[in-house]
């Protein structure tokens, strides 16, 4: 696995680009909580994208940035 420290975030993971992570996913990725990455993007600190299902969609250079 690698380790970078981005934004002070540690991912434990690499991030491909190009992928729509679910929050989940990308709370995963971040090593944080599917709750704290919902808060975020409620916060306008992180973008999603909402799919055809109105579910949201993280992209990965959203995580790096």
């Amino acid at each position: 696995m690698d380790s970078d420290t981005s934004g002070g975030v540690a991912f434990t993971e690499s991030v491909s680009r190009g992928d729509m992570y679910s929050p989940q996913k990308a709370a995963d990725i971040a090593g944080v909580s599917r709750t704290t990455m919902m808060s975020a993007v409620k916060a306008g600190k992180l973008r999603s994208k909402k799919n055809n299902r109105g579910r949201h969609r993280v992209e990965p250079e959203e995580l790096i940035r």
